[in-house]
């Protein structure tokens, strides 16, 4: 068949003037179709709902739906599986932190070498017993956040010396550190800030500073710690604390930094007798409750929780419950069996 065409081809092009073509009208002048409409399609609703099981049925009334109109009707998938569809939600803050990460780089980086204090565990004595249930403690709380938004965390106490402070910078070098997380650590004891002298610098510009010059971007007053994944925001030098705290500000640069960093713990004043924490409480997704051990009376706890207007109180640690040794709970714990000398080394 194809040697005919070609033969009637070369033909046509061989052909002179005034001869008449041997080539059908309908190959030289092929008619241009119209275009086509939903009302032409192929009619095989009724051979595929002859033929096929009762699944194809309901694929056959959307062949229907669809040479009547431009659009396919919605369908629910549960008429096709019997079940409702999975569902799988990416926790807010988690979300939003992947979007826009940070670039730590662009920050002031404070030596690690600086932060030399005994008492931060995570960093002096990362073998310890200590450093082992501040990352319990992290670990527990991002199995919290899979199933809630927990992306600002308030850090508090009923009263002063139960070791909020501590429990604050530990737990975020840990989420840091160990759980390679970018954490915002924020002084939000406005009155008497205590993080900077824990990582043994003297105070610095910060969320004061920032409040009076709103010109200049935040990012300005951030401190990055070694080089690690944790960041500092210092109080500064505030004013009128209460006054900063209910203002609109405060929420939008707590809505723009948790964009930025996957958590940011405030490390807040005690929530007796000032109304800080309070304030905070609204602004934060939970609060996590220190309680020092022989500190603080049942009444006063008591009270404090109470003093909440909106609580979100997520879990209690207490603090100094315990005289385990701190320095060499791993050595103990993980030397081999049959190794003296290391079974010494460690009761040492």
């Amino acid at each position: 068949m194809s040697r005919i065409f070609d033969a009637l081809r070369r033909s046509e092009e061989e052909r002179k003037p005034g001869e008449e073509s041997m080539m059908p009208a309908a190959m030289t002048n092929p008619p241009v179709p119209p275009p086509a409409t939903h009302a032409e399609l192929p009619d095989l609703v009724d051979h595929v709902a002859a033929s096929a099981p009762p699944v194809d049925e309901r694929l056959a009334e959307l062949v229907r739906a669809a040479r009547n109109s431009t659009h396919l009707p919605d369908f629910d998938v549960e008429q096709f599986t019997g079940q409702a569809p999975l569902a799988m939600e990416v926790p807010a803050p988690i979300a939003s932190a992947v979007e826009a990460q940070v670039d730590l780089s662009k920050f002031q980086t404070v030596p690690l070498s600086a932060v030399a204090s005994p008492q931060l565990v995570a960093l002096s004595s990362e073998r310890g017993l200590g450093a082992e249930k501040f990352r319990v403690l992290g670990a527990r709380l991002s199995n919290i956040r899979l199933g809630k938004t927990l992306g600002v965390l308030q850090v508090t106490s009923s009263v002063v010396g139960e070791g909020k402070t501590l429990t604050s910078v530990n737990l975020a070098m840990t989420l840091a550190k160990r759980f390679d997380q970018k954490v915002l650590l924020a002084e939000g004891d406005l009155r008497k800030p205590a993080v900077c002298r824990m990582l043994g610098m003297t105070d610095k510009p910060g969320i004061g500073e920032w409040w009076e010059q709103p010109e200049k971007p935040i990012s300005d007053y951030i401190l990055r710690i070694g080089e690690t994944g944790m960041c500092l925001l210092p109080a500064g030098d505030v004013s009128h604390p209460a006054s900063v705290l209910q203002s609109p500000r405060i929420a939008e640069l707590l809505a723009s930094l948790r964009k930025q960093f996957d958590w940011i713990i405030i490390d807040t004043p005690p929530l007796l007798p000032m109304a800080d924490s309070n304030l905070w409480s609204r602004l934060s997704d939970g609060t996590l409750l220190v309680v020092r051990k022989g500190t603080v009376s049942r009444t006063a706890l008591k009270k404090a929780v109470e003093s909440l207007d909106n609580p979100k109180l997520i879990g209690i640690v207490l603090n100094d419950a315990s005289d385990y040794d701190r320095v060499n709970y791993y050595d103990q714990y993980y030397t081999p069996r049959g190794d003296k000398l290391a079974q010494e080394a460690a009761a040492k």
